[in-house]
Parts: structure tokens; C-alpha cells; sequence
């Protein structure tokens, strides 16, 4: 009898042994762990913005990059890349003369397939994918031309305002790729009104005072007296002014500015041309600015 009662007491010693066992590796395969949060690294303050005054335009850039023109269209690219550089993005714009943006889509597609590849084989509607998109509100196309210049796809997007027309291109060779185009394309605003009428104020004078201070400090001080500043010239955000103490000017008769949303951007001030990346870096108007210095000679823009 005494045995039985042995045998039965280790039967239950093993069986709630298991029990527990099989509670605690439940408990520890399926409990829920708190993950560990995900830092986020806010790059809105990293961002500049490019507005184009003759079309009514702007866009968000990073400051690592850089914006100018390459041909006829406006080109960004990281400064490590050189002005000679591969583009990261290139902007075309066109004052609208189609009548649809489907009429300028199919512009750009029939140019497309009369382009020469570096492949030699030529490119068939088939090799180009169109979906419908928007872009800051206006109705535009994505258009994807696979394996294009055989260094993968390419993705051009027509973007179709009230007066203009924009096709955008860049790279979606790779998805890290096509998520940065994408974040680019989100920044785009169209038919920017306040360009061609801004209104100088009390307050800018007084900031562009200061700006030209900074900028060409020994010139300000060979002044030797208070001057005020002389608009002679002003296109929307963009001016030619001078410099007045009440004196004959001898020397620097002039320079020309540029109102960001950051404040002024003194571009050029002296008896020399403006150089060309200054000038296209902000596309001041060629009627203002019609030559520029390439770092070579002086060359019409």
C-alpha cells in the first residue's frame, strides 16, 4: 500500500512539474515584448526652396544639393556631383500651348520614341507605363520608361497648371530611389501669383540694408557715411538697386538681389559680370542679367 501512495505521489510531482514547465516556455515563446521606439530624424529644416518667378513655380531641395541649369532645363544635383555631374532631378517648363494635359503628355511620349537610345534598340509605346497622379493639386501623369539609357527605369512626371506645364524627371532604378523622387515631387507648388507682384516693404529695405552690409562689408564702409538703397530696377522678388550717401559713386555702381523666403540673397555687387552659377542658382530674369561669367569668359545667357 505504502509503495502505491510512493508511486502515486511521484506521478504527480512529474505531472505538475510538466505543467509548470509547459506554462513557462508558453509564457515565454508567445508573451508580448514592448519594441523599441524608432528615433525619426526630422529633415523638413534641412530643406531649401527654389521658386522660378517666370513660370510660377517652387520646390524643397536638400541643402547638400544644388540647382541650376544644364541645357534647357533646371537641373538638381548634390554638390559632391559637380556642376558637370550626373542630375539627380531634371525640370522642364513650358508656358501651356496644349490644350489638355493628355495633348502634352502625348508631346512628350512621341519625343520620347524619336529619341535615340544608347542601346540602339529604339523605344515602343510598349516600353512606357502611364498612370494618373496629382501633384500640389493639379492633375498630372506618371510616366515610367522601363530600362531607359540602359541604366535602368526612369520615371518623368507631367505635372498641368492653369498657364503651365511642367515634366519632371527622375530615377526608380531602385525603391530607395523612387521614394526620394516621390518626397521630391511632394514639395512642388504651381502657379506661384505673389512672384510677379511682390511688394517691397519698410522692412525689407531695412533687411537688405543689412544683408548688403554683410555681404560687401568694405565697400559699405568706404561709404563713410549712412546711405539708403536706390531700386532702379524690380521683377517681382528680384532687384537692381544702388547704393546712395548723398555722394558721387566712384566705383561699384550697382548690384542685384534676390528675396527668398529666408531672407535676401545679395548675388552680385561690382564693376565685373555676375558669375553664372550665382545668377542660374536663382534664375534671374535675362532681361536684368543678360551675361555672366562661366569662369572662363563672359557669356550670354
Amino acid at each position: 500500500m505504502k509503495k502505491n501512495l510512493i508511486a502515486l505521489l511521484i506521478v504527480i510531482v512529474i505531472v505538475v512539474i510538466g505543467i509548470v514547465g509547459g506554462s513557462f516556455y508558453y509564457y515565454q515563446t508567445n508573451k508580448k515584448t514592448t519594441p523599441t521606439p524608432v528615433v525619426v530624424e526630422n529633415k523638413v529644416s534641412d530643406l531649401q526652396t527654389y521658386t522660378n518667378s517666370d513660370y510660377g513655380y517652387s520646390f524643397q531641395y536638400p541643402k547638400d544639393y544644388s540647382v541650376g541649369m544644364q541645357a534647357a532645363s533646371m537641373v538638381v544635383r548634390k554638390d559632391t556631383d559637380g556642376v558637370t555631374g550626373q542630375w539627380t532631378y531634371s525640370i522642364g517648363a513650358w508656358k501651356n500651348s496644349d490644350k489638355s494635359l493628355t495633348d502634352f503628355v502625348n508631346r512628350i511620349i512621341d519625343d520620347l520614341i524619336a529619341r535615340p537610345r544608347a542601346s540602339g534598340i529604339p523605344l515602343t509605346r510598349s516600353d512606357i507605363d502611364i498612370s494618373d497622379t496629382t501633384i500640389g493639386g493639379n492633375p498630372a501623369k506618371e510616366i515610367i520608361v522601363k530600362n531607359n539609357g540602359d541604366y535602368g527605369n526612369a520615371v518623368a512626371v507631367t505635372i498641368y497648371g492653369d498657364n503651365i506645364s511642367l515634366q519632371v524627371w527622375g530615377d526608380a532604378s531602385t525603391p530607395e530611389n523612387e521614394i526620394d523622387f516621390n518626397n521630391f515631387l511632394k514639395t512642388f507648388k504651381l502657379n506661384v501669383q505673389d512672384m510677379n507682384q511682390y511688394t517691397i516693404t519698410d522692412n525689407d529695405l531695412a533687411d537688405l540694408k543689412v544683408a548688403i552690409k554683410e555681404a560687401e562689408p568694405e565697400y559699405v564702409a568706404s561709404l563713410e557715411s549712412d546711405y539708403v538703397v536706390k531700386i532702379n530696377q524690380q521683377e517681382g522678388r528680384y532687384i537692381s538697386a544702388t547704393l546712395d550717401n548723398g555722394k558721387p559713386l566712384i566705383s561699384f555702381p550697382g548690384f542685384w538681389a534676390y528675396k527668398a523666403d529666408d531672407g535676401w540673397k545679395i548675388v552680385y555687387g561690382g564693376d565685373f559680370a555676375p558669375n553664372c552659377s550665382d545668377v542660374n542658382k536663382y534664375n534671374f530674369p535675362k532681361d536684368m542679367i543678360s551675361g555672366c561669367f562661366d569662369g572662363k569668359s563672359i557669356i550670354d545667357r
